[in-house]
């Protein structure tokens, strides 16, 4: 037992001399690192890069259904609503939403001052470009938006009328596979059949530049 405690002793003082020669090295590295050794600056760009196992056919968020698309996208672009933890429908582009008691009316009231990528305001206006495009593209939507209706009631307030009512709206709405993804309404105007010429979101990333199978790069 007693040898037994010796060799804890030993590999316990072994590991603490290692970790401090690491710190050590750590600080002494983090000193020089600038010139004149001076320490390098918070400010200096930051750079994560992540391997994907196959390239997304297009970054066209409403049109696409693979995997790598979600994967990229999904970090330019927002949505009105979301999931939260317990995969529950929370507003995320909408600040709160209004649903009447026969669950054919939801009134999404937007946030304002959301901007998107190109530094142009967020309005209801482009919310409904985006959403009408997103049912006629997506195959998501299936039979719960036929004949649904979206309307800008003010800059701010967005009207969604449906033919019939379903509990899975909103949950639908907050999909993240094939997702209504909201873009600026000139963005939208110009798609071609091949899709958007541009990928403009309001979401955490900003796109760059996409070389085809080599990487996309995206900023902060």
């Amino acid at each position: 037992m007693i040898k037994n405690k010796t060799v804890f002793l030993i590999v316990f003082a072994c590991l603490l001399v290692i970790f401090a020669g690491c710190s050590s090295g750590s600080s002494t590295s983090t000193e020089g690192s600038g010139d004149n050794g001076e320490q390098s600056s918070d400010s200096e760009e930051k750079v994560l890069n992540v391997a994907m196992n196959a390239a997304p056919p297009n970054l066209d968020y409403p049109t696409q259904n693979a995997v790598a698309t979600r994967d990229t996208a999904r970090l330019i672009f927002e949505t009105l609503v979301t999931t939260n933890s317990d995969y529950e429908a929370v507003p995320m582009l909408a600040e709160s939403v209004d649903v009447s008691d026969d669950n054919q009316t939801y009134t999404f009231h937007l946030r304002e001052n959301v901007k998107f990528h190109n530094g142009k305001e967020m309005t209801s206006e482009d919310v409904v470009a985006s959403m009408e495009r997103w049912m006629d593209v997506s195959s998501l939507t299936g039979r719960i938006f036929d004949g649904a209706t979206w309307d800008a009631e003010d800059d701010y307030t967005v009207v969604l009328q449906l033919d019939k009512p379903s509990v899975l709206t909103l949950d639908t709405l907050a999909s993240a596979k094939q997702s209504p993804a909201i873009m600026p309404k000139e963005v939208v105007e110009g798609a071609t059949a091949e899709g958007v010429e541009e990928f403009i979101g309001t979401g955490p990333f900003e796109f760059v530049e996409w070389k085809q199978d080599q990487y996309i790069h995206f900023t902060k």
